[in-house]
């Protein structure tokens, strides 16, 4: 897990982080700790100040952790509105560092800290193809990914029909291409959710059947959501393990982060 991964915890190479180190989910919010308490820090701060950034300093595992914990608790809050607003909470804060991290590669990148390229961005996307430089600050976007992109920005000037298009392609400024770009991250946020609750692994399945490990799980504390709700009214994923594997159908790996 390195700090690049905490930052963007969104990109595939995040998540394949998270896998590589074994880390069983339902035992990272069994447990608690800072990956659960920055997980909640993160869904409260998106409902509530529309953004996800930290109130402190995180470690880089409990940064990383936190966002598929995150996941999980928005999809508990049955509040009308509640995915569409984390999506984009979490959209804002990657907007804000990776424009920090493309503007610092065009002049002189900082030697403290590893950034992300616009280059390495595009390809995570698969948007190496659609989107070329062509000098000057400028980019030229195939036209099917803009429309995906674009739409659901406000503002007259996103609109295709006041755009330069040129061989199916739409010319865009490096600010107009940064906001595309957040726009791809909200949906990628977005995709999946309300997720799944997590399930224990299966070879730690039979440690968790002993009596030590029927300790009530951290939804259940005070100052998290589940403890806020009644538990009537909570999602079946809220009430029991049991509960939500009839709740909702298993999602595919790739869309659980």
């Amino acid at each position: 897990m390195q700090p690049l991964h905490a930052r963007y915890p969104f990109l595939a190479a995040a998540r394949e982080a998270v896998e590589a180190a074994d880390v069983d989910l339902a035992a990272v919010v069994r447990e608690g700790g800072a990956p659960v308490e920055r997980g909640v820090e993160r869904v409260e701060r998106a409902l509530v100040d529309g953004t996800v950034a930290p109130e402190r300093s995180w470690s880089t595992r409990a940064e990383l952790l936190s966002y598929p914990v995150a996941r999980v608790l928005v999809s508990l809050v049955d509040v009308r509105g509640a995915v569409e607003k984390y999506a984009r909470a979490e959209a804002a804060l990657a907007y804000e560092r990776f424009t920090d991290d493309f503007d610092d590669d065009t002049r002189l990148k900082s030697a403290n800290r590893e950034g992300l390229s616009l280059d390495a961005m595009l390809a995570d996307f698969d948007l190496a193809v659609g989107v070329t430089p062509t000098g000057d600050g400028r980019f030229e976007v195939a036209v099917g990914t803009y429309l995906d992109l674009a739409a659901p920005l406000d503002g007259k000037r996103w609109r295709l029909a006041v755009r330069p298009l040129a061989d199916g392609f739409v010319a865009v400024s490096r600010r107009e291409l940064y906001e595309l770009l957040r726009e791809a991250v909200r949906e990628r946020v977005a995709d999946g959710l309300p997720s799944p609750c997590p399930t224990p692994s299966p070879r730690r399945s039979r440690a968790r059947r002993r009596p030590s490990a029927r300790r009530s799980p951290p939804s259940s504390a005070p100052g998290t959501w589940a403890a806020s709700t009644p538990r009537r009214s909570r999602p079946a994923c809220g009430r029991s393990p049991s509960g939500c594997a009839r709740a909702r159908p298993a999602t595919p790996r790739a869309t659980r982060f």
